[in-house]
């Protein structure tokens, strides 16, 4: 028992320094506010700019066979199919930043609380790099998403 509570007292001690070390490093934060702002963008152009009186809205258009997504307007439904894409960025997104964040911590070795701000990056494994890259992949995402989000609004006026 005397164990499992070192281990827990130890555990939540690296997690208080993680969270400081995420906090305080300013790319990991532009990118996960630059992927929240992105994505909340994408639900307000879609809240803005999609006129929900019609009948039926295009989801998805193809040059090459035309029309082939159609959202109906039903008292059931309203447009649920809409947000659809917005939401599920929303889930990829974090699911991304959760395993980045699992990534990043898990492959900072000889992390030291005196010497925090000198680690080397050749002390960093490459799952610290796969963690920035799956942040980075989160808010590509989002701007996929965003643009996803423009061309609905131009191809349902």
């Amino acid at each position: 028992m005397q164990n499992i509570r070192q281990f827990l007292k130890k555990s939540m001690k690296n997690i208080k320094i993680y969270f400081q070390y995420f906090i305080q490093n300013k790319i990991l934060m532009t990118i996960l506010i630059s992927g929240f702002l992105l994505n909340l963008a994408a639900w307000i152009i879609f809240w803005i700019g999609l006129d929900f009186d019609k009948t039926a809205l295009i989801l998805h258009y193809n040059a090459f066979f035309g029309i082939d997504r159609i959202a109906l307007n039903s008292e059931e439904k309203r447009f649920f199919n809409v947000f659809f894409v917005a939401f599920s960025g929303l889930i990829i997104m974090v699911i991304n930043y959760i395993l980045g964040i699992f990534l990043i911590f898990s492959g900072w070795k000889n992390f030291n609380e005196d010497d925090s701000e000198k680690v080397e990056p050749r002390e960093m494994s490459t799952a610290f790099f796969g963690g920035y890259f799956l942040f980075l992949a989160g808010m590509i995402l989002q701007i996929v998403i965003l643009v996803y989000t423009v061309a609905i609004i131009l191809v349902n006026r």
